[in-house]
């Protein structure tokens, strides 16, 4: 009896072995597949994320050299028109047609260097300005003597060569109260003037001197006058709004106490014309 349950028990657990094998052998099977397409899902997405990356990567790469190329070329285009504007300026200084003025006028105030008001500039052996600008499209001559409104405008017609301008001005000039007291009106001279200007506008802008900005007129070498304020050449970060100039302290007193001030001729005569800005050049109330 002991041996038939013995052998009973022992065909019992060899059946359960058997079925459990069996089990576990369909169960392999059924996962088998699964594994195998699971794990090539995840090669073949594990790719795909590589090869994306790459792409991205590369995208990237391409961005980045299309960025600087970008930004190179904008650097070539402003070193460029800085290299321009040098020329336009300088030729200034050497028999100009009205055109070459026009376009270095033109310049100068689209590149802010000169006030879209004019930059003016003295006539040697007189107390008369002549402050050049392009307002419409027009090259205009608006002489002044720094305090009163335009004694007079001349608009330069293309074609007109400088001596006939400068003598057409001269002439108008003559029937009215403002003509030189010597006799004399220099008019052409101060083309080289305006070429100054220009170029010390440019190369304050390059070494990042925006107080510079919107020049109307260099006073010795000491002052600059915007359109603004009047400012300090030598220290461009010392500026005094022109609004300022005849309504608070004693600039003259307070300016004069400066240990750069070298010359206080210099400044009793830019202040004096930043006040004549004021009503005459410039609105009264000055400029925002």
């Amino acid at each position: 009896m002991t041996v038939i349950v013995a052998s009973f028990a022992t065909q019992e657990v060899s059946q359960w072995l058997s079925d459990m094998l069996l089990n576990a052998g369909v169960a392999v099977m059924l996962l088998a597949p699964i594994i195998y397409l699971t794990r090539r899902i995840e090669r073949s997405v594990n790719r795909q994320i590589k090869d994306v990356e790459a792409e991205i990567d590369a995208s990237q790469q391409r961005l980045k050299k299309t960025l600087d190329e970008i930004d190179a070329g904008v650097q070539t285009r402003l070193s460029d028109d800085a290299d321009r504007a040098t020329e336009l300026f300088e030729a200034l200084r050497s028999a100009p047609s009205q055109e070459d003025v026009k376009a270095a006028v033109a310049f100068a105030q689209d590149w802010l260097i000169a006030s879209s008001y004019g930059a003016r500039v003295g006539v040697a052996g007189g107390e008369l300005y002549v402050r050049y600008l392009v307002r419409d499209g027009v090259l205009r001559l608006a002489i002044d003597d720094g305090f009163t409104a335009n004694i007079m405008v001349y608009e330069w017609s293309p074609g007109v060569a400088p001596s006939d301008a400068f003598t057409e001005i001269a002439r108008r000039l003559r029937l009215t109260a403002s003509w030189p007291t010597v006799g004399e009106f220099h008019g052409a001279t101060t083309l080289a003037g305006l070429a100054d200007i220009y170029a010390f506008g440019l190369n304050a802008r390059k070494r990042g001197e925006y107080s510079m900005r919107k020049l109307i007129q260099l006073v010795g070498a000491e002052w600059a006058l915007t359109e603004t304020a009047l400012v300090s050449r030598a220290h461009p970060h010392y500026t005094v709004a022109l609004q300022r100039l005849p309504k608070e302290m004693n600039w003259y007193e307070h300016l004069g106490d400066k240990l750069w001030v070298d010359d206080k001729g210099l400044l009793a005569q830019a202040l004096g014309l930043g006040e004549g800005l004021l009503g005459s050049v410039l609105p009264k109330e000055g400029v925002a």
